[in-house]
């Protein structure tokens, strides 16, 4: 706590500017490196909402994602600071629409941030929340606002370095926006090579040991006997797991991916991703690849 009313009072009114300034600079590598420790970008949202609050001087901020011409809240996880969170479940709740005139829709466009003293055309969501003493920041990639970071308190009033400095921590925090973005990208394109893996190695394995077989009436028997589905109803599927896994298991094994999955099911792509947490942790295995081969070979046995 008492770190963090250190860092409150170098960017308060009676510290110099440049005492500010410096106090910032020294912990851009701290705030840099505790944004990047998010997973995801509602963790990541959460943490930024959290530092402007500890180490900016604010009462309350949280970050709304640019929804077209609507700011949510659906993006950011619960936050620790109590007026915060009640800032997240209000827009949560209602989102907050905006027109073309509004202040908002002028700081996406102009991808710049701003204080409430500057606000001319009125702020939608200056009006939704009942905010007091505000300063808005937009997080852009790539030249999109992607979403705007919201600060507010009661006193002392904010001055243009206090914007200023929540600009500069809304860049930061929109490059490690696009660095979460980034790793979540890398990670589903290994979870697709290791189901291409599974497929392959799927169909080179029907064609190796396979006995090839003449087709039956109407060309409907397959050739090669193993390469059909792989069966959910088998004794040893059904005692480790549900009907649904047993679903999810089949179509795992064909290389589907967690969409696909999903689509194939009518389900959403959470409860598939928590459904093959599930069969992977009943299989005893860390990956894809040796959950297909555990199913392959456990349907492979007497029902």
């Amino acid at each position: 706590m008492a770190a963090s009313g250190k860092h409150l009072r170098a960017i308060a009114p009676e510290s110099g500017p440049g005492n500010a300034q410096l106090e910032f600079l020294r912990r851009i590598g701290t705030l840099r490196r505790r944004l990047r420790r998010a997973d995801t970008v509602g963790a990541l949202f959460a943490t930024a909402a959290e530092l402007v609050c500890c180490e900016l001087g604010f009462e309350r901020a949280v970050v709304l994602s640019v929804d077209g011409g609507t700011l949510r809240a659906d993006t950011t996880d619960s936050l620790q600071n109590a007026a915060s969170d009640r800032l997240r479940r209000a827009v949560l709740a209602a989102p907050v629409t905006l027109s073309p005139q509004v202040h908002e829709a002028e700081l996406i466009r102009l991808m710049r941030p701003s204080q409430s003293a500057a606000v001319t055309n009125g702020s939608a969501l200056a009006q939704a929340l009942e905010l007091r003493c505000y300063a808005l920041a937009p997080l852009v990639v790539e030249s999109r606002t992607l979403a705007i970071l919201l600060a507010d308190r009661t006193t002392p009033a904010i001055h243009g370095l206090h914007v200023a400095i929540l600009g500069a921590f809304a860049e930061l925090t929109a490059a490690s926006l696009e660095y979460v973005i980034l790793r979540a990208r890398q990670r589903e394109l290994v979870e697709e090579l290791q189901n291409l893996t599974t497929s392959t190695q799927a169909l080179m394995r029907e064609a190796v040991q396979a006995p090839v077989m003449l087709p039956a009436a109407h060309g409907l028997r397959e050739s090669f006997p193993i390469a059909g589905p792989v069966s959910g109803a088998s004794a040893s599927l059904r005692d480790l797991l549900t009907e649904g896994e047993a679903r999810i298991a089949v179509l795992l094994v064909q290389g589907r991916s967690n969409r696909e999955i999903a689509e194939e099911l009518i389900l959403s792509p959470e409860t598939v991703k928590a459904n093959v947490a599930r069969i992977l942790r009943k299989l005893g295995v860390n990956n894809r690849v040796a959950a297909a081969a555990a199913i392959l070979q456990l349907s492979s046995q007497a029902a």
